[in-house]
């Protein structure tokens, strides 16, 4: 079994569309997270990737360095990717928001570990700000999942809703990347309540009969102090308690 984690990251925002934070908070919430899961010793290899389009405060160093310099760990299994963006892109993100600018990202390190991995591998997908306190857990219940089933891709989502939750997910490497295209070309974080990642990934995943999608009731628990993505606030646990009873039942 080979556990891939992707962490998908914008330090500096690459839109203004529900952006949250500033660079240091964002560096800062990046780098706790990469430390965590670095001492978790659970993912064979780890793909940090940043897509900011300004890339000043780096102060002429690398990703690598400069989350270094802030206080992140490294070790042989962690790679740090940046995402470069050329002006046709970036107008394209300034459009679209971060959901678009999230999935250019994924499906980028995708890429790369198709070309490395000829074997089935596991690939898990946080948002790099989100330090996931059960992560351990989550894991170890999605692997039994994929490899007790014919699951292909395990959400949490709510049928209410119609949405799922996009902070954390796993997938096997054997899923038809196809669909992670279909949300690429139809994501749009302006028209949030229908075209956001959440939205589409249950239209096009958890509606599609022709994926073998898992709903899963084991839910990402996460950092209590930690401002949502999309102009969410803090994560309380109150919150996080009423989310979690919505993606189990509704």
């Amino acid at each position: 079994m080979k556990n891939i984690l992707i962490l998908t990251s914008c330090i500096n925002p690459n839109t203004n569309i529900f952006a949250v934070g500033s660079i240091e908070e964002r560096t800062n919430d990046l780098v706790k997270n990469i430390n965590f899961l670095i001492n978790k010793e659970i993912f064979n290899l780890i793909y940090v990737i940043d897509a900011s389009q300004e890339i000043s405060f780096l102060e002429n160093t690398n990703l690598k360095n400069y989350l270094v310099e802030k206080g992140s760990k490294i070790n042989e299994n962690i790679k740090f990717l940046n995402f470069s963006i050329n002006d046709s892109l970036k107008k394209e993100i300034k459009k679209k928001g971060k959901g678009f600018s999230e999935m250019k990202m994924l499906l980028k390190v995708l890429e790369e570990i198709k070309n490395k991995f000829n074997e089935t591998v596991y690939i898990h997908k946080i948002s790099g700000r989100y330090k996931i306190i059960n992560i351990e857990y989550l894991i170890e219940k999605n692997y039994k999942i994929l490899t007790t089933t014919n699951s292909k891709i395990i959400l949490n989502q709510s049928h209410l809703f119609e949405r799922t939750i996009t902070n954390f997910y796993t997938f096997s490497s054997d899923l038809d990347l196809k669909v992670f295209y279909k949300v690429l070309e139809k994501v749009n974080d302006l028209f949030y309540k229908s075209f956001s990642v959440e939205k589409l990934f249950y239209s096009e995943i958890v509606m599609n009969v022709f994926i073998y999608s898992y709903r899963s009731r084991y839910l990402p628990k996460v950092d209590p102090n930690l401002k949502g993505g999309s102009t969410q606030g803090r994560l309380t646990r109150r919150r996080q308690i009423i989310k979690n009873f919505i993606y189990k039942y509704l």
